[in-house]
């Protein structure tokens, strides 16, 4: 076999690679678009594809800091941006206290990675305000989310063509980078406000399949949180924009069903049934929410014999998994809050939640004191997002999750790109 072919792709992708490294714009955006390597393929162990996201991603950032520092440029501009400097620096010194207690440091150094990507703030922040183009950056965010939305709705329909019935998928069903399709569905119903009527039929296509495949996911909490974030952008509009988002939701809706049939012909109402199904076992003999307060009460239990520092990233903890009938060793806690609460303890879940909540007040009065029509909805959709994700954190990971991660960290510096920009104009 010739290693010709071979050669030429390794020579093309250091090519590239030098390329996007040497401009921090290049940079900023394969940054997001480099985490469709591991939204689509997601794995356990270090994957190949983690890897090329990670030399990417990490060094750019790296060097963005190194060369800010060796300018001597202030980057510590607002109250929120030393403490998200303090929280990391607390969650490294974390990592070095769970290896004393005796659990992996190469853990806590991967879950360490998982709050990294919270600094990209600060150069999406600097490029906003240098450019003022922010549009490109949240197409970016779209084309991510609704790519991912577009795998994940053919693995599905591949799924349930071999299944005897929709149960057999639903009861197999993964939870696929949900926080992507939400934060996308959101930002393009601030959109649609915003652009001209020849692109909406693009952006309703757009919206279609990011709402399928939220559909197929099954997931409960994001379909409620979903329709929160979109009550909101309808409650806090104004009257002209109220009504096209009612109008837009509306055609959705149609669409929504005439997609479902033409990619799931003649199981339409099983589909539907299964979607019935699921809403309707929310309660509180829910074998998944039993397990979930089982969880719960083994984490808190943990917390109490540790309350102020925690067990540090990388720690792990045994409870009794209803579903396998065994009890299961995990990192992993649905809530948010026990999580930083277990791994960080109270000074660390203070740290954070300051962080949060400063920030998403910045998106609050970023629309509230905004005059330009133009991006009042955006600040509007972005304090949506800020709002359900700190909802949805009581059952799921949002403050950890690669996706919300992304997510938050993007439309934050864009806020305070946008907002800080307007002040000094």
């Amino acid at each position: 076999m010739s290693l010709i072919p071979f050669i030429a792709i390794a020579i093309g992708g250091v090519i590239l690679y030098v390329a996007i490294m040497k401009s921090s714009e290049r940079w900023l955006y394969a940054s997001i678009i480099s985490y469709l390597l591991i939204f689509i393929q997601r794995s356990e162990g270090i994957s190949a594809q983690e890897i090329i996201f990670s030399l990417i991603f990490f060094p750019g950032l790296i060097k963005w800091f190194l060369e800010h520092m060796l300018r001597r440029q202030t980057i510590l501009i607002r109250d929120q941006d030393i403490i998200l400097i303090l929280f990391i620096a607390y969650g490294l010194l974390s990592v070095f206290l769970t290896s004393l207690i005796g659990f992996s440091m190469m853990k806590g150094f991967r879950e360490f990675a998982l709050f990294i990507p919270y600094l990209f703030y600060f150069p999406v922040r600097e490029y906003i305000q240098e450019t003022k183009r922010y549009k490109p950056i949240l197409w970016t965010l779209i084309f991510v989310g609704t790519v991912v939305a577009l795998v994940n709705v053919i693995r599905y329909r591949e799924a349930i063509a071999i299944a005897n019935y929709l149960f057999e998928v639903w009861g197999k069903r993964q939870v696929v980078e949900e926080p992507l399709y939400m934060g996308a569905i959101v930002i393009l119903l601030s959109l649609v406000i915003l652009i001209q009527r020849k692109y909406h039929v693009f952006l309703l296509i757009m919206l279609s399949v990011n709402i399928f495949s939220l559909a197929v996911t099954f997931s409960r909490g994001y379909w409620m949180a979903t329709i929160f974030a979109s009550c909101l952008l309808i409650i806090l509009n104004r009257s002209i924009a109220r009504s096209k988002l009612i109008i837009t939701i509306g055609v959705l809706c149609l669409i929504g069903v005439s997609v479902t049939i033409i990619i799931f012909p003649g199981i339409f109402q099983s589909f539907g049934q299964g979607i019935m199904m699921r809403v309707a076992s929310i309660g509180v003999n829910d074998i998944s929410l039993r397990t979930r307060l089982s969880e719960a009460r083994t984490v808190i239990r943990l917390i109490y014999k540790s309350p102020i520092v925690g067990y540090g990233l990388g720690s792990m903890f045994s409870y009794y998994d209803l579903i396998t009938k065994y009890y299961v060793t995990n990192w992993y806690i649905h809530n948010g809050y026990l999580f930083l609460l277990f791994k960080f303890g109270i000074i660390g879940t203070i740290l954070f939640l300051i962080y949060y909540i400063k920030q998403t007040l910045n998106c609050y009065h970023a629309f509230r004191n905004e005059t330009n029509n133009d991006l009042r909805p955006v600040f509007i959709g972005f304090f949506s997002i800020s709002i359900t994700m700190l909802l949805l954190s009581f059952t799921s990971p949002q403050f950890y999750d690669r996706a919300s991660v992304l997510l938050l960290s993007t439309i934050w510096g864009l806020n305070d790109g946008l907002t800080m920009d307007h002040e000094h104009a």
